[in-house]
């Protein structure tokens, strides 16, 4: 548009217009929007001049003269050509760049396969949502850093693959897999083409230029040493079968060998399992203890063999168990290496028929004996219990009430007696009394005991009265009876 008077328009496509009708002397009128310098302006189907009208807010056209009730003001306002979802048949050539914003895509395929993108941070997206995406070459392929400083390439030949970094170095070959043999880290190692055993230089090395890892044909990898060990671990070294024996592991060590830490938190340490269902484990609980645990039984084994196993459970029902697999077979101690004390709350079975032979109590201790009548200054008492059998001595200082006609009789034994009709006897020395009594009897459901003398056909009954010979007696008395 050469000789244009005045701002140079670009060309328009588009017009919107808006029509009004004045109302008398009315100056300001609300359009729809127009780009100011871009718009026409009619009064009564009369184009008015530039200096006719004021448009510059993009929204109210201002005449400088006001209008006359009835005048009809148009305006036309253009806007720039844009294309809304063009379909080409043909090619479309760029002379110059096509331009996309942030997270706007470039969409390739009927079903938008394949959208790219740039995310409005530092990446370039190309998505292809399930499906694959194929980056393709007639020779070779390049990944480079937007400065420059690092390419990498992949090349293909006959179903190899070889990855270059910065087009010379060799990372890899392969025909079936990768074989790395070069530079993967700066601390890692470098490679020379040759596979991962130790030979050329370098390899994968400890400080001494020795070799550190070695997998050899048997897909086996030692760790230290430069082939497998013997299974039972008798070279200095750890080794990772692979082939039929795969999954086992043998480490030698002239000291400790594994060292697990369990951090923080109580619970296990090391987990065993067979077929995928936990059998037991090793671990620590709240008070820092050593813990072994057993889904069933535990088993303690002297020879690998059933025959000479002690076992701890009983097969998950009677988990408190500890039993020998072999009845009569087993010493809990010896002679020579004694248990210091045993703390039982039940009983023990010893010898013969189980039933008939539980020792579940054993005590010793002492007792004050006591008097109905008269008065003690000596009253001293000791016993001996073994299941329900008591045996006890008493020594006691009687002063003995001679007008009273009530028997002779001592209390507070430790246990009450059974309720047996015939109750239980035993035997007394009198010293102070002459020809009296010679025997004791426990009464029956009691802790009494009641003196008798021997006559030529039965025992009698020994009452306070009956001693004449003196009003003191000194007692020494020891009996056995049975615990209700």
């Amino acid at each position: 548009m050469a000789g244009y008077i005045g701002t140079q328009p670009v060309p328009q496509a588009t017009q919107t217009r808006d029509a009004f009708t004045a109302t008398n002397n009315q100056t300001s009128f609300p359009t729809s929007g127009y780009t100011p310098e871009f718009l026409d302006v009619f009064l009564n189907g009369v184009k008015l001049a530039a200096a006719d009208y004021t448009a510059t807010n993009g929204s109210d056209v201002v005449l400088a003269a006001g209008a006359t009730t009835g005048d009809i003001l148009e305006v036309v306002s253009y806007g720039t050509f844009e294309v809304l979802n063009p379909t080409f048949d043909g090619n479309v050539t760029f002379t110059g760049n096509a331009s996309f914003g942030d997270n706007d895509k470039a969409i390739f395929g009927a079903g938008s396969d394949l959208q790219i993108y740039h995310n409005g941070g530092d990446s370039l997206i190309a998505d292809t949502g399930t499906g694959d995406l194929y980056i393709r070459g007639s020779n070779n392929i390049f990944l480079q850093k937007g400065d420059g400083s690092e390419t990498f390439m992949a090349t293909a030949d006959d179903g190899a693959v070889t990855l270059y970094h910065n087009n010379a170095s060799k990372l890899a070959t392969t025909a079936t897999g990768i074989t790395v043999t070069g530079t993967v880290a700066a601390t890692a190692y470098t490679g020379d083409g040759s596979n991962l055993t130790g030979v050329g230089s370098p390899s994968i090395d400890d400080n001494g230029n020795a070799t550190a890892i070695t997998i050899d044909s048997g897909e086996n990898v030692m760790v230290g040493v430069a082939s497998v060990q013997t299974q039972s671990g008798t070279t200095a070294g750890t080794s990772l079968y692979g082939g039929s024996n795969a999954g086992l592991i043998t480490a030698g060590r002239n000291g400790d060998i594994l060292r697990l830490n369990r951090q923080s938190t109580d619970g296990d340490i090391a987990l065993f399992k067979k077929d995928g269902t936990t059998v037991g484990s090793i671990g620590v609980d709240q008070y820092d203890n050593y813990t072994v645990s057993s889904n069933r039984e535990l088993i303690i084994s002297t020879d690998r063999t059933v025959s000479r196993s002690y076992v701890l459970g009983d097969g998950g029902t009677s988990n408190g168990v500890f039993y020998p697999t072999t009845d009569n077979d087993a010493d809990f101690g010896s002679s020579s290496k004694r248990w210091k004390d045993l703390y039982l709350s039940g009983g023990i079975y010893l010898g013969g028929a189980v039933a008939a032979n539980k020792l579940d109590d054993y005590e010793t201790g002492t007792f004050t004996p006591n008097v109905d009548t008269g008065s003690i200054d000596i009253a001293e008492g000791a016993y001996v219990k073994v299941g329900d059998l008591v045996h006890c001595t008493l020594t006691v200082g009687h002063s003995m009430n001679a007008s009273s006609s009530s028997p002779i009789q001592f209390n507070g034994l430790p246990f009450t007696s059974s309720n047996a009709s015939d109750g239980s006897h035993g035997t007394v020395f009198c010293r102070y009394v002459n020809n009296f009594p010679n025997a004791v009897q426990v009464m029956t459901s009691n802790t009494r005991i009641r003196l008798w003398a021997s006559g030529s056909t039965a025992f009698s009954t020994i009452n306070h009265n009956n001693i004449t010979s003196a009003t003191y007696a000194l007692f020494y008395i020891g009996l056995t009876y049975r615990a209700a």
